[in-house]
């Protein structure tokens, strides 16, 4: 999971004088991202070439998100979205005028702008999530010296909000906060798959299966189904280096009063600290520290 910083969201009133003090560029930034006209190679109606713009600029603000501080290069945008480099910078422009993205004037690369988090803390249910969950994560890397991940549910994908890093030395590096997998791929998204209906949990892999034989080659959906069967069994989801050889995680879901999930925390080390007795007394410490959480989000 690779090496991520920790978020904290800014308070809700520095938020809201943020806005007041942003309003006039936001608006003028989303007048421009509904100005952006698509390609001439694909003629379309003027609202419906608006509303794949905007599709495409959402597309960028979650790229850009998933490279964290180290930023997105104009080429990365291009490269990963198959846009046009014109396209790009039209978006890329628009965005940063939106308050969305900034751009580093040192190396040129694209990270999230300050409106991004204002929107983000805005999303209260969210933010009650991480108010009630931050000291379970800190505790859980404390306690394990491993790194440990808070995970919340967007669509068919999970998405990491929190990562605190453990003691040990030797850590496996594949996300940080604003990085997104398909749901039933991580520890943590394969727990919130496995939290879901069944109906549910169908729809979300078959809507992944093009992504996930794309680019996640090491996984069969017949075997997430497998792996997520286990998980209601145990509680605990188990990613056996589904992502990578060598790197294994622990996941357990948080659910609301109706028992729908609406995160997930999670552990993740090299395989020889996942493996053996030990499995068990981490697995033992997630449900604890989830069922916290659940306790927490019920009194904020």
């Amino acid at each position: 999971m690779v090496a991520l910083m920790k978020y904290r969201a800014p308070c809700p009133g520095m938020a809201l004088g943020i806005i007041d003090a942003n309003m006039q560029s936001f608006e003028e930034g989303t007048a421009a991202l509904e100005s952006i006209r698509m390609d001439k190679a694909t003629p379309r109606s003027a609202a419906a070439a608006g509303t794949q713009s905007i599709e495409r600029a959402m597309e960028v603000l979650r790229f850009v998100a998933s490279a964290h501080h180290r930023g997105a290069r104009l080429t990365d945008v291009v490269d990963a979205l198959k846009l046009s480099k014109s396209t790009a910078r039209r978006l890329l422009g628009a965005l940063a005028r939106s308050g969305m993205v900034e751009q580093n004037p040192d190396n040129k690369h694209y990270v999230l702008g300050e409106e991004a988090w204002v929107l983000g803390t805005l999303a209260n249910g969210r933010q009650r999530l991480l108010d009630a969950a931050t000291d379970s994560v800190t505790r859980l890397a404390k306690l394990t010296g491993d790194t440990a991940f808070l995970v919340i549910p967007r669509g068919s994908y999970s998405v990491c909000v929190l990562r605190e890093e453990g003691s040990y030395p030797i850590r496996t590096h594949l996300l940080q906060p604003g990085g997104r997998h398909p749901l039933g791929i991580s520890a943590a998204g394969l727990a919130i798959l496995a939290s879901l209906p069944d109906a549910d949990m169908e729809s979300a892999l078959q809507a992944n299966a093009a992504v996930i034989a794309e680019h996640y080659p090491r996984v069969q959906l017949a075997r997430v189904r497998e792996m997520a069967a286990q998980t209601r069994r145990d509680r605990v989801a188990l990613n056996p280096g589904m992502i990578l050889e060598g790197s294994w995680a622990l996941g357990v879901a948080i659910t609301d009063k109706q028992g729908r999930p609406i995160g997930a925390l999670s552990i993740a080390a090299i395989e020889s600290r996942i493996v053996g007795a030990r499995q068990e007394s981490l697995s033992a410490l997630l449900r604890t520290e989830a069922d916290t959480v659940m306790q927490r989000i019920n009194t904020l």
